[in-house]
């Protein structure tokens, strides 16, 4: 007998089919769908390693060579770093290659950065340079001596001027053209002793100190160079008194949120035109350091627990506190790296706090230490350290 060989044939209904077709691309789905919970858990599983993980040495990655730069200071502009002392300002990149340079003679050099723009100036003199990422913009020489100035991030200037009992106020444009002054007088009483100036060169704020009649207000006055603004006696939007108050410090940090730092508080004002009153932030210890970047404002005051310690408490510009922490090293300086991160050191010791309060950097030197900047990756820093500039990984 002859045995066929062949298939056996199946026929389905088209509804049948459809269901099949149904079914098998819901079975698909499912699994891609699975697939990607568990891509997605292993990325956060590593992101949240990553971040709360904690490092006790780092390898070199690169280093440049140095001379002394214990005259120098340094600071960060778009990545790139900014050696400036006495003789003027120099921009290099991470690998240490020169990007462009600023001669000048000061005696006592400060700078203010905003977004592409950097001033450079001499306080206590009458020199004001006006410097963008690429290089010299313009520069302003002052009718009396610089107590302190501002950048926008347009470049325009904002600059507070004193001259005997004369103080003014007055804004340029990059090129140096003045667009706007006010003076205040200083035996009327009050006192100007620090300005900011909002992002966007629109708004400007002048805090002044009262100490006529035995008592010590602070007056912090606003001024919106805007439309807004016009309609309004010298362009001044809103003024707050605080008596018995000191109030030394005033920072836009952003085009519409400004902080006021106090001897023992913190005050966050917001408005696009007419600047409020918005969070209001008293502790019960006196303030020895303060820092903040665009989205959080950090102090720091000590423990008097007798061992030298110290305690810093971070807020959001909500006026919420957001992360806290004690310190065990004798800091000398402390500030937010470009990442959000915090760094506290010394000439010899730094430590790095991310804002979940991971402790995740701690090292002590054997040669003077300067600056640390974080450098692309979630490990990579630049050291600058008296001798070299070191990029390196910590490990």
């Amino acid at each position: 007998m002859t045995k066929k060989n062949g298939f056996n044939s199946i026929s389905l209904s088209p509804e049948e089919l459809n269901a099949k077709i149904r079914e098998h691309r819901i079975k698909y789905a499912k699994r891609i769908g699975i697939a990607l919970v568990i891509v997605i858990a292993v990325a956060i599983i590593v992101r949240v390693w990553l971040v709360n993980r904690t490092y006790k040495s780092y390898e070199i990655r690169n280093t440049v060579e140095q001379t002394d730069k214990s005259a120098t200071r340094f600071a960060e502009l778009n990545g790139n770093i900014l050696e400036y002392s006495n003789d003027g300002v120099v921009c290099k990149d991470g690998e240490g290659q020169l990007l462009w340079n600023c001669g000048f003679e000061m005696v006592t050099p400060q700078i203010d950065i905003c977004k592409d723009y950097m001033i450079a100036y001499d306080k206590g003199g009458n020199k004001l340079y006006i410097i963008k990422e690429s290089g010299m913009e313009g520069q302003i020489e002052t009718p009396s001596i610089i107590r302190t100035a501002c950048v926008a991030k347009s470049g325009a200037v904002a600059v507070l001027l004193e001259k005997g009992n004369v103080y003014n106020v007055k804004i340029y444009d990059k090129a140096g053209k003045e667009l706007a002054g006010g003076a205040f007088y200083g035996d009327k009483g009050s006192v100007p002793v620090d300005i900011a100036f909002s992002y966007d060169g629109k708004k400007l704020a002048v805090d002044m100190i009262d100490m006529t009649g035995g008592k010590i207000n602070t007056t912090i006055s606003f001024y919106n160079f805007g439309d807004v603004g016009q309609s309004e006696i010298n362009n001044n939007v809103g003024s707050y008194t605080y008596e018995d108050t000191v109030i030394p410090q005033i920072e836009y940090v952003s085009n519409n949120e400004m902080i006021a730092i106090g001897a023992d508080s913190l005050r966050i004002f917001t408005g696009a035109q007419k600047p409020e009153l918005t969070e209001e932030v008293k502790f019960e210890h006196e303030i020895e350091s303060f820092f903040y970047n665009e989205q959080t404002a950090a102090i720091i005051y000590a423990n008097n627990d007798g061992e030298g310690t110290h305690h810093m408490e971070v807020y959001n510009l909500r006026g919420s506190k957001i992360m806290e922490k004690d310190i065990d090293i004798k800091y000398e300086n402390a500030e937010f790296l470009a990442n959000g991160e915090i760094c506290i050191w010394n000439k010899y010791e730094c430590q790095l706090y991310t804002m979940n309060g991971v402790k995740k950097f701690e090292y002590k030197f054997d040669k003077e230490l300067y600056k640390i900047l974080h450098d692309e990756g979630v490990s990579n820093y630049i050291f600058i350290t008296n001798g070299a500039t070191e990029e390196v990984r910590l490990k």
